[in-house]
This record gives C-alpha cells, structure tokens and sequence, in this order.
C-alpha cells in the first residue's frame, strides 16, 4: 500500500515538472493585420486556465506579449486597434524589435462602459515586437471599492487609423484622445475628438445624432448649429469650420450624440471631386471657402436632405453653360423646348444662372441626342456618365432611360445673396420632383388661384423665357419663386424685384400690373404659408432657408 502512494506521488512530481517546463501557449487572440494575417503572441507568463486574457483582479498585473519575429509597419495612418473590457484603470506599451526593456509608447487605456475598440495611432515604418499590458491599482478601481483592476484583452489588429468616437451595442469604439464626457445638472454631452489633420478640402467630418439641435465646434475655428430632425449621420468639409487639432460636438439631450468622426481623403481628392459624391448641407456648400485649384469647372456633392439629388457648384457661369446651357434651352425655354439647338443657334443667348432639372428631361435630352447621333460637347457627354454613375439615368434595350434623383446648380460667380436665393430656388424644384405630396400641394395651390394671381404669373414667367402655356412648368416655378425666401421677406420681392423688373420691361403695363400684384399680394402669402407649412413639418425646412446647419 504504501509503495502504490510513493509511485502516485512520484508520478504528481512528475506531472508537476512536466507542466512547469512545457511551453507556454500562444494567447487567445493573435495580431490581426490589414490583410487578414492573424501573428500568433506568445505571453511571458502562464495563466490559470480559462483566464488567458485576463490581467489583474488578485492574478498577473503585468504580461509581456511577443511576436515571433517584429511587424513593421509600412503605410502611413497605421494604428494598433485594442479591444477589451476593463475595470479600473490599465496601460498599455509598445516595444520595438532591440529591446523590450525601452518602450517606444507608454499610454492608459481609455476607458468606458461594456466592451471598448480603442485606436492607437502608430508612427510610420515603426517596428512593433511586443505589447505589454499592465493594471493599475488605484483609487479609479473597480466598483467593488477593492483597489483592484481587472483587463480582459479580447482583440489586438494594426490596421487603418481612425480618429473619432461612436457608441457601439456593446460599448464604445474610440481614438486616443477622443471622449464622451456628460456634464452639468442637465445632462449635457460633449464629444471631443484629437485628429492631426488640416482644416483642407480633403478633411470631413461625419456627426451621427437623434433628433434635436447639436452644436459642434472646431479649435481655432468657428463653430455650427445642426437641426437632426431624426436619427442620421451629417457629412461636414472641415474646410467650412477651420482650426485644427480637435473638434468637439455638444448636446443637450443625453443619449443624443451617437458618433463623432474626422476623416481625410487620399491625396488628390476632394470633397467635392468624389466619384460618389459626398451628401452634405446645401448651408455647408455655400460656406466652402475658393478652391486653391481654380482649374476644376466644378465641384459636385449629393444634398443631405434628399439623397438622390446632385448638386452642381461651377467655377463660373462660363463653365456652367458648357455643361446645362442646351440642356435649359431643351427643356424650359420657349420656342426651344423639346429640340436640341445647335452652338450657333444658342450663341450670344442667355441661359440660367442656376439650373434644375429631373431625372425624366435629362434621360429626354440624352436619348434624343444618341437617337439622333446630335454632337454633344465634351462637356455634356462628362454630364451624361456622371447621372448614369449616381443612378439618376440607366441604359435599357439600347435607350436612355430615368431612374431617380435630379440635379440643380449654382455658380461661385453669383454673388453670395444670389448663391443664397438661387440654392433654395433650386432646391425646391429638386423636392418637387421627387415628393409627391408636396408636387400635388403645389398643383392645388396654383390652380385655387385668383384671376389676377394667374395674370401675374404669366406676365412674370413669359418675362423670364419661360413657357407659361405648361402648367408643370408654371406651378413648378410659382413654389420655387414663392419659398427661395423667409415669408417675411415675400412681400418686399414682389414689389422691389419681381414688380420693378416687370415694370421696366412693360412700361406702358406697369399700372394695371401693379393693381393685379395689389389684388394678388394677400393670397401670394397664404399660399407661400401653405408651403412653408409642408417644409417644417415634413423635413425640417422653412422658406428661404432649405438648409440645417447655421454656421456662427
């Protein structure tokens, strides 16, 4: 009996020494790169089983985690992403491929509620060895009160640096010296975001928000109040805000603020020469500043408000006619309507100083000019890949064809009022076509007009080159005209601009025009109240402003 208790126990000894001189295994997660590679890491000390990832809490406060051979990285904007769960406080150092005694970061972990994905942004062609995660013990411990903090690491990954905060289903993913901070008795938010990038056409930002104001700010900049009027995701040039190195958003309401981002472009892009075109505030159009690059006829962005309409800013009105100047003649002009004029015929004519223009008369335009083998410029055939690119045209059994959307334009050579009126102009148009209820709304308004209403209309519309004898045409212009300003602003264009111009082209009319506006005048701003109405209540819009941001 007692010679079956020593063999037991000299196999115990044995098993023991065994277990001790085995190799440790690798840890539980790898070094996931760009590529999908997963390097195995080989931690410095053992754990107790089922607590591989755990660091801290009464077991190992210190583990050292190596790569077989360095990782160096290549590209530029590298980052060591970390995720992990973490009571208390913790840091983390990066070691390169001499020493691993001399760190070459030594940072804290962020910290936060549930499972976090945090970016640690990396210098260019540095050579990363090993990671060394370490808790520390203090009074921001864990909330037993027991001074001791526990690090799960579920994740490590060197790939593309990003800089900005969002809240997550299960936490939080964040860079380092981003933040969601709540103050004040009423619940104030602010989220701040560190970022190295320049305030240049090449820099956004992207603000996800609830419903409500949010204001968002830019050191060394100015700063802009947004109107959410639901849950989404607001693109801004940081070009618009200036300043540099961080930008912070701020909200009253809790829980409003969803994510804060700041991205920038690849070299020689810019957030008006996209391919896909980047949806953004018609105000944040307005506020860009002249590119450095005059060369580029125009920059192009999606409106945030609807989605599918392009929207067009020209280096001139040069450049703007090159592009839409047949068009305009082909679908709005009378006495040109529904034919494709040639260069000579619309020389030395007139065309908009601002476009509009849906998606059924631009696939018009287009399909006749293939039909009929008419020479487009090279400018119009560069209009034509641009809307089958955005889905506004498509091609179907060899015809050219609408889908949905619409384009409008403006021109950096109109002054910035006019900029201001002929974007809202325009804007209106593109929501016409494509709301249904708010076409029917202005079909009905321009149908319950008075006879002197109507008169007014048709003298002002023929007066513009327009072709008032198309009920389409004339009530889509009649919203247009009626919205482009505040209600309050209605009356006083009427009488000094739309009357005075009417005036001194019909001299000999001028009175009996005046006494048609004079009878007209009180149910003009009714009707322009039924639109405004429609705008508030159905996108968060007004009349005379068809934007929502207000920059400060």
């Amino acid at each position: 009996m007692r010679s079956l208790k020593k063999i037991s126990l000299v196999f115990m000894l044995v098993a023991v020494c065994l277990t001790g001189c085995s190799p440790i295994p690798p840890a539980p997660f790898s070094l996931n790169l760009k590529d999908g590679t997963g390097l195995p890491l080989y931690p410095d000390s053992r754990a107790p089983e089922g607590s591989e990832a755990v660091i801290g809490e009464k077991g190992r406060t210190s583990v050292l985690y190596s790569l077989e051979t360095p990782y160096r990285t290549a590209d530029p904007d590298q980052a060591l992403w970390i995720e992990y769960t973490l009571s208390g406080s913790a840091r983390v150092e990066l070691f390169g491929e001499e020493s691993s005694k001399r760190s070459i970061l030594s940072v804290e972990l962020g910290r936060g509620v549930g499972t976090i994905e945090w970016c640690l942004p990396l210098p260019q062609g540095v050579a990363v060895r090993s990671v060394r995660f370490e808790t520390i013990r203090g009074d921001r411990a864990d909330e037993t009160g027991s001074g001791e903090s526990r690090l799960i690491v579920r994740g490590l990954s060197i790939t593309d640096a990003e800089y900005g905060f969002e809240r997550t289903a299960s936490g939080a993913r964040f860079s380092q010296g981003a933040s969601l901070v709540r103050t004040g008795a009423n619940g104030t938010e602010t989220i701040r975001v560190e970022h190295p990038y320049a305030s240049d056409d090449r820099t956004f930002l992207a603000l996800e928000a609830g419903s409500g104001p949010a204001k968002i700010r830019s050191s060394g900049g100015r700063s802009a109040e947004i109107r959410f009027s639901e849950l989404e995701t607001v693109f801004l040039p940081l070009s618009v805000l200036g300043g540099a190195g961080d930008v912070s958003a701020v909200s009253d309401a809790p829980g409003t603020l969803r994510k804060l981002a700041v991205r920038q472009l690849p070299s020689g892009q810019t957030v008006g020469s996209l391919a896909d075109p980047l949806p953004v505030d018609l105000a944040a159009i307005l506020a860009l500043p002249v590119p450095e690059d005059g060369t580029r006829p125009y920059a192009l962005f999606r409106w945030a408000a609807l989605p599918a309409t392009l929207v067009f800013d020209f280096r001139d009105y040069s450049a703007q006619d090159a592009y839409l100047k047949r068009l305009a003649f082909f679908v709005e002009k009378e006495g040109f309507r529904g034919r494709l004029a040639s260069d000579a015929e619309l020389s030395g004519l007139h065309g908009w100083n601002a476009h509009d223009y849906r998606a059924r008369d631009l696939a018009a335009f287009f399909d006749k000019a293939e039909r009929t083998s008419f020479p487009l410029s090279r400018e119009e055939r560069e209009l034509l890949e641009i809307l089958e690119r955005s889905g506004i045209l498509v091609r179907k059994d060899g015809r050219v064809l609408p889908d949905a959307g619409a384009i409008i334009s403006i021109s950096r050579e109109s002054s910035a009022y006019l900029r201001k009126l002929f974007i809202d102009h325009e804007a209106s148009h593109a929501l016409l076509f494509q709301d249904e209820a708010y076409r029917r709304l202005a079909e009905s308004l321009w149908k319950a007009q008075g006879r002197e209403e109507r008169r007014f209309w048709d003298v002002f519309l023929s007066n513009r080159d327009y072709d008032f004898t198309d009920a389409y045409l004339s009530y889509n212009e009649f919203q247009a005209y009626m919205v482009q300003q505040p209600l309050s602003q209605l009356e006083s264009w009427f009488r000094d601009i739309a009357y005075a111009r009417l005036a001194k082209s019909y001299p000999d009319r001028a009175a009996s025009i005046l006494e048609d506006l004079e009878t007209a005048m009180p149910g003009f701003k009714k009707k322009a109240a039924s639109l405004d109405a429609y705008l508030r209540e159905t996108y968060g819009l007004r009349a005379g402003s068809l934007e929502r941001i207000r920059f400060e």
